[in-house]
């Protein structure tokens, strides 16, 4: 899947998208390489919001994903990091 910057590998099961993979970018720093889990929200900014509220900090800012949805990064106080991820309706 071309993305603006980067490739982006879908793993599916059948016809079901279950895993993707990238590249770590020279933008990432050293980003060590790893598995993302994600968590879907019904507002992804609220909950990014509601995160720092909490004393979470944002490990990936906010960002559109073309023909997907919108997401961000999160970690709680204590270093758990995860994905949130709002996807648009599915016409």
């Amino acid at each position: 899947m071309p993305m603006p910057d980067f490739e982006y590998t879908v793993f599916t099961r059948g016809d079901a998208p279950v895993a993707g993979m990238m590249a770590i970018t020279p933008e990432m720093g050293s980003f060590p390489p790893h598995w993302g889990v994600y968590c879907t929200v019904d507002d992804v900014d609220a909950a990014a919001a509601h995160t720092t509220e909490l004393g979470g900090t944002i490990t990936m800012p906010l960002m559109d994903i073309p023909e997907i949805g919108r997401m961000v990064g999160i970690a709680s106080p204590q270093g758990v990091m995860l994905y949130l991820i709002t996807y648009l309706p599915r016409s």
